[in-house]
């Protein structure tokens, strides 16, 4: 007879068995609330980091906002300095122009 039948025979295999069975049926156990664990540590991360992308996108965008603020204040600034330069240009040419109407007279 193989050696399981006659340890079957005397108890020893089948208590044996059943000791493996429920230190088993314990690992699966534990290694599911580990995972469990884990998928809840996972998904807090994952939220942290949404938060966080979520504020960097803010930040991104008030930044984005100042800077096109920013920009049409230079903008205008160098709109008016530009007009200031015509307007300049125009009474030259008008005084040349009254000089010259002056001088022929």
């Amino acid at each position: 007879m193989p050696r399981r039948h006659i340890t079957k025979s005397y108890g020893f295999l089948v208590k044996q068995e059943t000791i493996e069975q429920v230190d088993k049926e314990e690992y699966i156990n534990e290694l599911e609330i580990k995972l469990t664990i884990a998928e809840m540590e996972l998904e807090h991360e994952r939220k942290r980091h949404e938060e966080e992308i979520s504020q960097l996108k803010e930040h991104i965008n008030e930044w984005a906002q100042n800077c096109e603020q920013e920009i049409k204040s230079i903008l205008r600034e160098e709109e008016k300095r530009q007009l200031k330069e015509r307007i300049n240009e125009w009474v030259q040419n008008c005084e040349r122009g009254i000089k010259s109407i002056l001088c022929e007279e």
